[in-house]
């Protein structure tokens, strides 16, 4: 059994404090206020006899590569000295348990089975030796107690696609107090005691806003469909597709509804907008695997089809391509479901003793457009599944190293 970590007293600044010192210097990132209300100025945390402080305030650009800082611009959190900035070596193999929000639709399907592949790898090397998975179908009170659960197991590592950005933070903090590392993917947290590891969400929104705006000549009545609300992934995306649209004054957001990241969530919430809204529709902002649904629902209305943003999935892109001898554009961004791969990646990183700059790993979403969609569209490609570079691909071993003070390949 893991030997219970002593907690020193903690500095803890006030929220008012915090949300006065939210901009980072010489950077413009600003977190959210629900994540700086939580956020400690610094606390000391003694594992196993060991020091390890936390949580200063870090401009990415004094630390990472010019070329990796545009990735944090906008962040949703603040960004400052990792967790685990001092976390010692500890000896495998590592027992990691993934704490899924829901498995409601594809993109996460194929993001388990990107973990279990590249946990497989790690095991047959002899680097871990046990996984355990939990789905808390979108429940944040599910999600906390199988947490707890996988704490009371001893796991070494907790990975986390977050059911709240919040309301995990006490348990976050619980497991790393019990010397288990967390990293959350996809749906981030604003707790000071997890590594987070995105892409970064508002820039995905945003492109995908902002190439909608310049297809229609910034003009035009346009219909947004988010994912699952409450998800912090869909809520980054969404505001900041609100605040591209914002600047042009003859773009009107006429609906704003919920497709649950799911075709027939878009599909179903598309009608009822489609039904009670009888003016011209001239755009599509959608996030997340709903480009088919929202398509049916423009063709059982008898509406002509408009730009629909697509987000990685394959029918989406296959869609597209078809319609392009038509004339028809849109713009496209995707978030890889293979990120549960490179979260995996990360953890076992710090199991090992390296050390991350910063309390979050973002990389930038890659873009594409008319010109550049056949890089990513595959004919033989299964139309339910993701655009999904391997792992070693999307986040080359090298490039996590910078991310690293002391960054090796685990492989």
């Amino acid at each position: 059994m893991k030997n219970a970590p002593r907690l020193s007293k903690c500095i803890m600044a006030s929220a008012a404090a915090l949300l006065t010192t939210g901009l980072l210097s010489g950077c413009g990132y600003i977190g959210s206020s629900a994540a700086a209300a939580t956020q400690p100025a610094r606390s000391t945390h003694v594992r196993s006899g060991r020091l390890v402080t936390a949580f200063r305030k870090i401009s990415p650009v004094h630390v990472l590569p010019r070329s990796l800082v545009s990735a944090y611009q906008n962040s949703p959190i603040p960004i400052t000295q990792s967790a685990y900035a001092h976390w010692k070596a500890e000896k495998g193999p590592y027992v990691v348990g993934f704490a899924n929000s829901n498995m409601g639709n594809t993109w996460r399907a194929q993001s388990l089975a990107d973990l279990k592949r590249e946990f497989n790898l790690l095991k047959r090397k002899g680097i871990v030796s046990k996984l355990i998975v939990a789905n808390a179908n979108n429940d944040v009170t599910t999600q906390i107690s199988q947490i707890q659960d996988m704490i009371a197991e001893h796991v070494n590592l907790i990975l986390i696609n977050a059911a709240s950005e919040t309301a995990l933070n006490p348990v976050i903090e619980k497991a790393y107090k019990a010397g288990i590392v967390v990293v959350a993917f996809n749906n981030i947290v604003s707790s000071p005691y997890a590594e987070n590891r995105d892409i970064n969400q508002a820039r995905f929104g945003a492109s995908l806003a902002q190439g909608l705006v310049n297809i229609l000549h910034g003009k035009g009545n346009i219909v947004m469909v988010e994912g699952i609300p409450g998800a912090a992934g869909s809520t980054i995306r969404e505001n900041a597709a609100l605040a591209v649209f914002r600047k042009y004054p003859n773009i009107h957001i006429i609906a704003n509804v919920s497709g649950d990241w799911t075709e027939t969530g878009a599909k179903t919430a598309m009608l009822q907008v489609l039904a009670t809204h009888p003016e011209p529709i001239n755009g599509v902002w959608g996030q997340g695997g709903m480009t088919i649904g929202i398509a049916q629902a423009l063709q059982q209305a008898g509406r002509p089809l408009v730009p629909i943003t697509v987000t990685g999935m394959n029918n989406g892109i296959d869609f597209w391509h078809s319609h392009i001898k038509d004339g028809y554009k849109t713009v496209g961004t995707m978030d890889p479901p293979v990120g549960s791969a490179v979260a995996l990646r990360v953890g076992v990183r710090i199991l090992e003793g390296q050390h991350p700059k910063l309390n979050a790993i973002f990389n930038n979403p890659p873009v594409y457009t008319n010109s550049t969609l056949n890089r990513y569209y595959n004919p033989k490609a299964n139309p339910d599944g993701w655009v999904d570079p391997p792992v070693y691909q999307y986040v080359p071993s090298k490039v996590l190293n910078e991310y690293f003070v002391n960054g090796k390949p685990i492989l």
